[in-house]
């Protein structure tokens, strides 16, 4: 899987898009804005997480020039370990109105935040803005329940996110067989335990099925098809499967 990787961004990396930067930033999106849970973060923190969150938002912005403006961002520290992601995760609450993302950075063990602000912050940020331009939110989902549904939509912002940063986590890699989860998934019923089967443990140990499993399926797609990330991004859930090589389940 990581040649699949050095292979897509290579393939990225030429085809003549160009990436905002801070250097290169005409003003900032007025309509952000951003509140903190916690007494963990200085104002230099503070100053470091939305400089970020302020770039990757345009640069995400670049590909999807229709996405809500208006997206607050809610900042907590975590005393969990989340080295495996880069020390930070996140989640889409809303896309619609006063869209929001939800971040957490570990401060893991006493871990400065500045570790997670390098190691994790841009790629949890472009991930969940990535939700928020496709419409997949906690509150005002536009996608029907489903867990194959959820592995593609997770998996394509997991690969944007790489893409653009030119990191992957362990924690989102699956192992050699992973390909043999995909038809496993494909095979679930429509109220299979998201926990299990998607962003937690499943009981027979495995982690984060869904997010290893969706990270395969677009690197496939990519890989055998003419697409590119965005494309894919604003394509069907059945388009995207097929575009890998994958029949989707027939709707009951």
């Amino acid at each position: 899987m990581k040649s699949l990787l050095a292979i897509a961004i290579f393939w990225f990396a030429s085809s003549n898009i160009v990436l905002a930067d801070s250097k290169h930033l005409q003003g900032v999106n007025p309509a952000l804005t951003f509140s903190y849970q916690g007494e963990s973060f200085t104002d230099s923190i503070k100053q470091k997480i939305e400089q970020t969150a302020v770039v990757a938002e345009r640069d995400v912005r670049l590909f999807f020039p229709e996405m809500n403006k208006n997206i607050h961002f809610s900042i907590s520290s975590i005393d969990f370990d989340l080295a495996m992601v880069g020390h930070a995760t996140g989640m889409a609450v809303r896309h619609l109105g006063k869209a929001e993302i939800q971040v957490r950075l570990s401060n893991f063990e006493g871990a400065s935040l500045d570790v997670a602000i390098k190691d994790g912050l841009r790629a949890t940020l472009l991930h969940e803005l990535h939700h928020i331009a496709r419409g997949w939110a906690i509150e005002d989902n536009r996608f029907p329940y489903g867990i194959y549904i959820a592995t593609v939509n997770e998996g394509l912002a997991v690969v944007f996110s790489e893409l653009l940063t030119g990191n992957s986590y362990e924690g989102n890699q699956g192992p050699a067989e992973v390909n043999t989860w995909v038809e496993e998934i494909l095979a679930l019923p429509k109220d299979a335990n998201y926990m299990h089967w998607v962003s937690g443990y499943h009981p027979d140990g495995r982690g984060a099925i869904g997010y290893k499993t969706g990270r395969y399926i677009i690197y496939t797609a990519l890989l055998k098809g003419n697409k590119n990330i965005i494309e894919l991004s604003r394509m069907s859930i059945h388009e995207i499967l097929e575009e890998a090589g994958f029949k989707a389940p027939e709707e009951k």
